[in-house]
């Protein structure tokens, strides 16, 4: 089948767009710890309701960018995420005024709505670049400094009490939003007949190994993150050192997606992804299941930068699988699919009796999405 696109590559202006704009579809998981917080404590939700709220909030955003997934190469990239940065918008706008529970449920998956519209959108975009995982490797890094950001935010909206997280998300989505319009339409032009191989056709068991590797590899991610504070506690760590530490490893994550695009294809797909889940691996076994303070400060430092360096390389592989852009699409369904078990672990917590069943949880997972990726790499 003979594709081409409106626009054959991405242009520089267009490229630092992308990687600014594509890290609002992760907003909601960036700011899922205060919303469980705002929504248990300040609307009254409790632990339960507000963690399941936060798993819907995420299960629609991945929802939605896995049903725009498989028509995502003759979709109109720009106005979807001009409207996927609309919807959200609104949503935020609901959930500041929004009183009761029920709207407030509404509003929040409003927005994991719109944000949906934009990971699908987004992720697909970097398939017009010469290299692709390049540009997935620029938006770890934005995201990474967004992260840091939105958190300095949180601090500074603290008069506005419990409509902080709100006001908070609708100026990232107002101010990073704008940035849509440099975006390229990245409509591919094909014949009738391919357009409906396109939408009907089935994708290749290695794009849908890949898509179930990045599953597994946010599942294991959050899981150790829901309960990480927990595990520095035992681990004799206090408040003030645990904030610390984590703040020092939050800042390593740009440099793990800054590394994944400046080594871009030269080593392969293999031994990068072996290289960032056995290190992924490390950090949840020295979390979890050694004890020891310096152990558990070795773990988290381990934890963030193999986060975006695979995250980088898992949708960079997809890209190159499929250069329709539907699989980078679903990817980023995948990763937020993952992402929701957070908070259903966060409910449960209290039913684990040995934190040391996390680690070993998590390793599992990694290992069988590693032997899922790299049997697509070697495909």
């Amino acid at each position: 089948m003979s594709t081409s696109s409106s626009q054959p590559t991405l242009t520089p202006g267009a490229t630092a767009a992308l990687a600014v704009v594509g890290t609002l579809s992760w907003l909601p998981m960036n700011l899922l710890p205060y919303e469980v917080a705002t929504l248990s404590d300040s609307y009254g939700f409790g632990t339960t309701g507000a963690g399941w709220t936060a798993t819907a909030e995420l299960l629609v955003l991945a929802f939605t960018a896995a049903w725009l997934g498989p028509t995502i190469a003759r979709r109109d990239k720009r106005a979807l995420t001009v409207a996927g940065v609309l919807v959200s918008s609104t949503g935020a706008v609901a959930s500041i005024l929004a009183q009761e529970g029920i709207l407030v449920v509404s509003s929040r998956l409003t927005v994991g709505l719109g944000c949906g519209m934009i990971a699908a959108a987004t992720s697909a975009l970097p398939t017009l670049h010469r290299r692709p995982k390049r540009v997935f490797g620029y938006m770890q890094v934005t995201l990474g400094i967004q992260f840091g950001f939105a958190n300095y935010a949180m601090g500074l909206a603290a008069p506005l009490g419990r409509e902080r997280l709100f006001v908070v998300e609708l100026a990232f989505l107002a101010l990073l939003g704008t940035l849509a319009m440099l975006l390229p339409r990245g409509v591919m032009k094909v014949s009738p007949r391919a357009a409906g191989a396109i939408v009907d056709s089935g994708m290749s068991k290695p794009v849908l190994a890949c898509i179930a590797s990045l599953v597994l590899l946010w599942a294991s991610i959050e899981a150790s993150w829901s309960f990480a504070e927990q595990a520095a506690t035992a681990r004799g760590l206090s408040e003030q050192s645990l904030i610390l530490w984590f703040t020092i490893s939050g800042l390593t994550g740009p440099g793990g997606g800054a590394i994944a695009a400046a080594l871009g294809e030269r080593y392969g797909y293999v031994a990068p992804l072996a290289v960032g889940f056995l290190i992924q691996m490390l950090s949840a076994i020295a979390m979890y299941c050694v004890g020891g303070y310096d152990t558990y400060v070795l773990g988290i430092m381990l934890f963030n930068a193999p986060v975006a360096f695979t995250t980088t390389y898992l949708m960079g592989l997809l890209a190159a699988l499929d250069e329709t852009g539907r699989g980078a699409s679903m990817g980023a369904a995948a990763a937020n699919f993952g992402g929701a078990v957070g908070p259903v672990l966060g409910v449960v917590a209290l039913t684990i009796p040995n934190l040391a069943s996390v680690g070993v949880a998590a390793v599992v997972l990694l290992l069988i999405g590693l032997i899922l990726c790299l049997w697509s790499a070697q495909t």
